[in-house]
């Protein structure tokens, strides 16, 4: 109609003569905006103050970060080191390593609610500098001897010729046997041949205190960390003008912080190289009592993580803030108690929200399969194709580098690039989903055989030898590369001071060497291939998820919706997953030490367990998001159809 004709061509007169206004406008919106002030007191000076934007608080925060999410991946990188030198399980392993989550729990909704009154780049800080002085305590640890050498007699790894002889004596083929008979002792019922094969012998020894100095540490860190990412994500969508650029600055972020696992699994290989009282050895890695200095990292973390909370303390409360409308600040208007009394409103605003639920559930379940996958993974990797730890850490590090980093960094990028809404977020993250878990099913075929190895199923047959073998088990290779339980079962007589075993009859009058023989296993290689392709794709819809979560639910609650996704992931997934795979682990252990840890896997039974959980959680949270992305569909569909029909007038 000539109306309507009439009211569009004022609509395009407006637009077409915006670009004359554009430098008074700008000046206007300067005039109606308080600016932030970098600096803390009466210390502000001049030169500091061109600092005090979004992109420098996201990189300094986000090299704090890095430090501050190390901690969980430095210890899965540890969990061997750990559980010999505290005698325990991969059960109480995985206490320790959801104990850092159970601190988590406790503060992250509050803190995500209350946190946002506060001086959030203080409260930031603060947070970070408790972190580290936790993390520095557990190297304390370093002060108790290690389990595994109380076990061998051994004062340390630097031992005399005349210790390590005495202390390798108990492995030894008794001399005063018979060098040669013609016998074959086909089995015995002697008790003293009975090795401790299988169940936890840990349950017989007192927990060491470094055990419950390492649980409490932990949750002091996860307490103090809980509330990071829902604060820092308030602070930038309250500061930010443009909203499209909050998802490239978040994804910056988290892109920096998770630069944290690589740092971690590099400083673990550093770690592992070195024997835990940093005196030289001839110790080879791989023999059972070697004990890599875990109690250095922790040193390393915390003074890191100490030094670079402090510059965030500075960045001002504000970036910018109107005049007329500031942000939610404790003020005698905003009192706690009326802080708390809007805490369930805004809760029973965020679970009305349908996609908010199932994005949540989607998240418990994602939590609880990655968790468990994530603190054993190269525990996993050590015994499925026997290498050391410093030889995981080194390999996993390189590959998170470029793996974890890029993909987090292109899922921001798409989300920011598309302008994804939530039905693109939900299609992102269930394509990538999908893609993962169809991958990850590859790696019931990509494992090795289990060792064949003489003694390890009871009866110990000898048909060269006859000697009076013990109980300790020291597991060792031949040179005709067959594995024996111990030394006194391949007719080893003597002992050089590099724990290499001579003189050994089954073998031929040569030698045996600590730990298992090669495997020969042509699978690694396809492994890793696999491993980085997956967790590439599985880092991408970091963002977009994490967007569901937040922009499903009013701008209001968003800093709450966060926090309570991480309480609930936490509660549900994170926290008991770790020790549900521990003991998963310790089942399929066929040889534990007289201190506690397990000496031998099962390879296949390990393998199985272990992906058959992961795999099958992965499949049932497809389910819950094409769930999402069918509602996310529904609710375009339904705006679609509202600005299809909408009208000038509107």
């Amino acid at each position: 109609t000539p109306e309507k004709q009439t009211r569009w061509s004022e609509i395009y007169f407006r637009k077409a003569t915006a670009g004359d206004n554009t430098k008074q406008q700008t000046e206007d919106l300067k005039e109606n905006y308080e600016y932030g002030v970098c600096g803390l007191g009466g210390c502000k000076p001049q030169w500091s103050q061109r600092l005090a934007n979004l992109n420098v608080f996201v990189v300094t925060y986000g090299v704090a970060g890095i430090w501050m999410i190390t901690l969980s991946s430095f210890l899965g990188s540890q969990v061997t080191s750990i559980e010999r030198h505290l005698g325990i399980s991969s059960s109480k392993t995985g206490f320790i390593l959801s104990s850092n989550e159970i601190g988590y729990l406790v503060f992250v909704i509050l803190g995500s609610h209350l946190g946002k009154y506060t001086h959030i780049p203080v409260f930031l800080s603060v947070s970070g500098l408790l972190f580290g002085l936790a993390t520095l305590a557990m190297a304390l640890g370093r002060l108790e001897t290690p389990r595994v050498w109380q076990d061998t007699s051994a004062p340390g790894l630097q031992t005399t010729t005349s210790d390590l002889q005495d202390n390798s004596a108990k492995y030894l083929c008794d001399s005063s046997f018979p060098t040669w008979t013609n016998s074959v002792l086909a089995s015995t019922n002697s008790s003293s041949f009975v090795p401790a094969l299988s169940g936890d012998s840990s349950s017989s020894r007192s927990v060491s205190w470094v055990f419950y100095l390492l649980v409490f540490c932990s949750m002091i860190g996860g307490a103090v960390k809980s509330y990071r990412i829902p604060l820092l994500t308030y602070y930038i969508e309250s500061n930010i003008v443009n909203k499209n650029r909050s998802a490239l600055l978040l994804g910056a972020s988290f892109t920096a912080m998770l630069l944290g696992p690589p740092v971690a699994l590099f400083l673990g290989s550093f770690s592992s190289s070195l024997p835990v009282d940093l005196k030289e050895t001839n110790m080879s890695k791989h023999d059972q009592r070697w004990v890599g200095a875990w109690w250095l990292g922790f040193s390393i973390i915390g003074l890191a993580c100490i030094v670079c909370s402090v510059p965030i303390m500075f960045f001002p409360r504000h970036m910018r803030k109107l005049k007329t409308r500031n942000l939610p600040e404790t003020t005698e208007t905003t009192s706690l108690r009326v802080m708390l009394t809007d805490l369930p409103k805004s809760l029973g605003r965020c679970f009305r929200q349908p996609i908010f639920v199932l994005s949540l559930i989607f998240a418990c379940i994602e939590g609880f399969a990655f968790s468990g996958s994530f603190a054993f993974g190269q525990k996993y990797m050590e015994t499925q194709f026997n290498k050391t730890s410093q030889e995981i850490s080194t390999i996993t590090g390189v590959l998170s580098l470029f793996t974890i980093v890029l993909g987090t960094f292109f899922g921001g990028f798409i989300t920011t690039r598309l302008k994804l809404g939530l039905r693109g977020c939900a299609v992102i993250t269930l394509a990538m989903a999908a893609i993962t878990v169809l991958l990850d099913s590859l790696n019931f075929l990509f494992g090795c055989k289990n060792s064949d190895i003489v003694g390890a199923d009871g009866n110990r047959t000898l048909s060269m030898d006859a000697c009076d073998c013990s109980q300790d088990v020291f597991i060792v290779c031949g040179d005709n590369q067959v594995n024996y339980l111990s030394p006194c079962l391949a007719g080893c007589r003597n002992a050089t001071t590099d724990m290499i075993f001579t003189n050994c009859t089954s073998v031929n009058d040569g030698q045996a060497r600590p730990g298992v023989c090669d495997l020969n296993c042509p699978y690694f290689i396809p492994y890793l291939v696999v491993y980085s392709v997956s967790f590439f794709l599985g880092t991408v819809p970091i963002i977009p998820g994490f967007m569901l979560s937040v922009r499903s639910v009013e701008q209001r609650d968003q800093s709450l919706s966060s926090g309570t996704c991480s309480f609930c992931q936490t509660l549900i997934g994170i926290l008991p997953s770790p020790i549900f795979f521990g003991k998963i682990i310790d089942m399929s252990c066929s040889v534990w030490s007289p201190g506690g840890n397990c000496m031998l896997y099962d390879r296949e039974r390990f393998r199985h367990f272990y992906y058959g959980i992961y795999v099958g959680l992965r499949f049932a949270s497809l389910g819950v998001m094409a769930a999402v992305l069918w509602l996310a569909h529904k609710d375009s569909r339904r705006e679609s159809y509202k600005l299809a029909n909408k009208t000038p007038d509107d």
